[in-house]
This record gives structure tokens, sequence and C-alpha cells, in this order.
């Protein structure tokens, strides 16, 4: 799946491609309190096929309100029994989702797909 992030300015960027292959979204930068609703409302756009795909390569920050959206949204696709997957995140990113015990939610693999 060909994605490019949307040309946004700021400390963070969110693009998405949504289709018959699912939902993908690409983060960059820093996901906090101020941030989260433009994730949010990329998520809520959801095509409701295939799986959701969230790709955190270029994501250098993530706070609890950041964390607490993709638990929801994951929650969410369990529900409708679609894959949630976020796959490559950061060290640093990594490490949060471990210290929270949040990790469960990132794939097995480190790369995308």
């Amino acid at each position: 799946m060909a994605f490019s992030p949307l040309p946004l300015t700021g400390p963070f960027q969110v693009g998405a491609e949504r289709g018959a292959n699912g939902l993908h979204v690409a983060l960059a930068g820093e996901l906090d309190l101020l941030t989260v609703p433009l994730l949010t409302y990329e998520l809520d756009l959801d095509p409701e096929v295939g799986p959701v795909i969230v790709d955190l390569a270029e994501l250098s920050f993530i706070d609890f309100s950041g964390l607490a959206v993709f638990v929801a949204a994951a929650e969410r696709a369990e529900r409708r029994g679609r894959p949630f997957k976020i796959v490559n995140p950061t060290p640093r990113v990594r490490r949060v989702f471990e210290l929270t015990g949040a990790d469960h939610l990132l794939a097995t693999n480190a790369q995308g797909e």
C-alpha cells in the first residue's frame, strides 16, 4: 500500500489512506493532548473494511492521551472483527508502550506491511 503523509506543518503530521485494503495511517512528530484530535479524526473516518494499520516510524513522542486513542481504536476494531496493527515504532515510542503495558498493540514484527 503506497502512502505519503499530508503536507502539514508543525510538530505533528498525520496522513491516511483509505480503501478496499483498509485504513493505513502514518504519524510524524509528537502525539500529545494537543494533537490527538487530528489522529482521532482520521481514525473516525475508517472505511470499516480490511485491517487498520498505524505506522509510527516518524513519531518521536507519545503521551498517555495518544495511547488512549490507540487502545480505544484497537478495541473498536476487535469488536468489528478487524485486525488492528501498530507498526514501526521508534525505540523511544516502543518503550512508552512497554512501560504502560500497551505493547500488546504493537505488531510482532518491526516492519509495516
